[in-house]
């Protein structure tokens, strides 16, 4: 079952959406309108910054909630919608229309498929839900979190050992309260920079395709060694073990070896995780299914302190 609630909609400008950071909660009463617009990001990829625009959906509009639809999502990929400083998931009418709304050659057609087809999964659970619905009201869709401020001089650079999976404390919870200015990238290297690391940019040739070559060699000239297809079964003496994946000519995605042997990752700007979208514990990355980041291009060594990223 699901149910419908009216929703209102106001502008705000959308920062970044980390939900396991601290949440700034703001009243509807406090959102500013600007010109009946509002300020829309599509959560989707995972190494560049997310694709925005301007939509004018600020008056009240009927949607539906769908307990079973919030289930739906994947580990990485599609993860919502920001929409006037809200995130919006489990509501796939209130997502289409928003992703209608971007305009022409914003988002290209390839993006555009993916996504339309992932909410029209979540549709398919929606309309079919046994599960009994979520009373939800605008000002009950989880906000965006503003970003922490914080004195400290970067690049925090981790250790040159495995790291522990443990977000909340992993370099003192940095990559928790600053998760929407790092991604994948700084995650997999462990080097927060906060400016949404890219192979190659540190070392001033950035990759220009979204190829395992290109890529990798990029990652090579930032000080990462390529090791081959197949993770080795022991850590390196010094440093991790990282490994990287492409969705073809659209986007980058790279995941990290812990001290429990398994991998975790963490999609752009949205929470670090250490399952895969079958939700099962990543020990194989080449067996993980991490679509559309579809083509695995194996393993490199990392050694955080030899690095250089930005």
């Amino acid at each position: 079952a699901s149910m419908k609630v009216t929703c209102i909609f106001l502008g705000l400008l959308a920062t970044t959406f980390c939900a396991a950071a601290p949440l700034s909660l703001q009243r509807l009463s406090s959102i500013n309108e600007v010109n009946n617009k509002i300020h829309v990001e599509l959560l989707v990829l995972s190494g560049s910054t997310l694709p925005s625009w301007t939509a004018d959906l600020s008056m009240q509009k009927s949607v539906e909630v769908s307990a079973c639809a919030l289930d739906q999502y994947p580990a990485v990929g599609y993860q919502g919608i920001v929409a006037g400083g809200r995130l919006v998931k489990g509501s796939p009418a209130l997502e289409k229309a928003l992703i209608d709304s971007a305009p022409a050659g914003l988002i290209s057609e390839e993006v555009m498929a993916y996504v339309k087809q992932t909410i029209s999964k979540l549709d398919d659970a929606a309309k079919h839900c046994s599960e009994d619905p979520v009373n939800k009201l605008v000002n009950d869709f989880d906000a965006v979190p503003s970003t922490v401020s914080q004195s400290i001089k970067l690049p925090i650079i981790g250790p040159d050992t495995v790291p522990v999976y443990d977000p909340q404390h992993d370099d003192d919870g940095y990559f928790v309260s600053h998760c929407g200015e790092n991604n994948c990238y700084n995650y997999a290297t462990d080097y927060l920079t906060d400016s949404f690391a890219k192979p190659g940019r540190g070392s001033g040739q950035m990759f220009q395709y979204n190829t395992c070559d290109d890529v990798k060699a990029a990652a090579e000239r930032d000080g990462l060694t390529y090791i081959g297809m197949k993770a080795p079964e022991k850590d390196p003496s010094t440093g991790h073990l990282v490994s990287l994946f492409i969705w073809p000519n659209v986007n980058f995605h790279w995941a990290r070896r812990d001290t429990n042997g398994k991998w975790s990752h963490k999609p752009g700007q949205t929470p670090i995780k250490d399952v895969d979208n079958d939700n099962r514990p990543i020990t194989d990355p080449s067996k993980a299914d991490l679509s559309p980041w579809t083509k695995y291009c194996g393993v490199f060594h990392v050694v955080p302190s030899k690095i250089t990223i930005q």
